[in-house]
């Protein structure tokens, strides 16, 4: 009974929708009639800029959220639009900032 209910749905999906061109299958995006607009998407990273080259402790300054990253530290793959990471040299002088 499931399987048979899945499959008229499956099915149902892959009829032709006759408003496309040339009566192709066009399926709707998941997600794409949102009114709600997402939140501007941007870290302060580039307004420290100036602290490339200075030790770890210069870091302090950077407003939360941020992560300090020593070299070849291992870090989660979440990207976070808000959050400031903070790389470290091998010698944990500030190499780079980017947004994540």
């Amino acid at each position: 009974m499931i399987h048979s209910l899945a499959a008229l749905l499956i099915g149902a999906t892959l009829l032709p929708n006759l408003d496309a061109p040339n009566g192709k299958n066009v399926l709707p995006v998941m997600g794409a009639q949102q009114s709600e607009k997402l939140p501007d998407a941007t870290c302060p990273a580039g307004n420290f800029s100036d602290l490339v080259g200075q030790p770890a402790s210069a870091a302090e300054d950077i407003p939360d959220p941020k992560r300090i990253l020593p070299r070849g530290a291992m870090k989660t793959e979440d990207f976070r639009p808000h959050r400031t990471n903070v790389f470290l040299d091998e010698n944990d002088l500030i190499e780079r900032l980017n947004c994540g």
